[in-house]
């Protein structure tokens, strides 16, 4: 378990939903929105992993000098849409922009924060063919899917939690946990025809990230806060007083 002690800066946090690797239009609108002295949270699909290490080395060099005018820290949690060692190996670790390891706390003067990434894809099968179709040319194409996408829930180094006394009080995840309402439409029934055992997979991966949940709470962590992306729809709904939010652009701390 990664702690990040970023409790020197201003507590004001921000998480935004999946950018796909759209850090300048990320970066124009906090500008725009002078959003500054922040912590943006990208809840997973920060479109990493899809091109060489040196396009996103030019890309977080070129976004350094306005990220430092606002001084604002932008951390991306992994989606399923992300190379899962660029997190794992922490390949993104840049003054202003970093990507962070499964079960990273973020702690603020206010909060702490556990993210957890990845997801399964629901056009996995459109990927791994799109990708054989390529090869079977001989044409070196750029990775699009990761078989090691999944979420995995790690009860032993959620004990390191109580072990080194940290209370979690605000969860992001990429996907939902299972008592969430399914945001899926015909797209995803679409997905399942054609792939025999996504819909067993995408439960039984809700499952695991409730079983995240059930543990936080049984060990008496103040969990207030969830938020996720993944669905590509906005949603906020509250279950016994807390608040889980499903985003599609960013959104402020409530």
């Amino acid at each position: 378990m990664q702690y990040l002690d970023l409790s020197d800066r201003a507590d004001r946090l921000f998480f935004c939903g999946d950018i796909h690797g759209e850090y300048s239009s990320l970066v124009y609108n906090l500008t725009k929105q002078q959003i500054r002295d922040a912590i943006v949270v990208v809840v997973g699909d920060c479109g990493l992993g899809f091109d060489e290490w040196k396009a996103y080395d030019l890309k977080f060099n070129i976004l350094h000098d306005e990220l430092e005018q606002l001084n604002t820290l932008i951390l991306l949690v992994r989606g399923n849409h992300d190379a899962p060692r660029w997190f794992r190996e922490k390949l993104i670790d840049y003054t202003y922009v970093r990507a962070l390891p499964d079960y990273t706390v973020i702690g603020t003067n206010g909060h702490q924060v556990l993210c957890v990434g990845g997801a399964v894809s629901l056009d996995r099968q459109f990927r791994i063919s799109s990708m054989k179709y390529y090869e079977d040319l001989g044409k070196n194409v750029s990775k699009i899917y990761w078989e090691d996408e999944q979420m995995y829930f790690d009860e032993e180094t959620l004990k390191m939690l109580d072990v080194q006394g940290i209370k979690i009080d605000t969860i992001v995840t990429h996907a939902a946990p299972s008592f969430y309402p399914l945001p899926f439409d015909k797209d995803y029934e679409h997905y399942c025809a054609n792939d025999n055992s996504l819909d067993d997979e995408v439960r039984s991966e809700r499952d695991r990230i409730s079983r995240l949940y059930d543990y936080l709470i049984s060990h008496h962590h103040p969990v207030r806060n969830w938020f996720f992306g993944h669905y590509h729809k906005s949603g906020h709904i509250y279950i016994m007083k807390q608040s889980f939010v499903c985003l599609i652009s960013k959104r402020s701390y409530p």
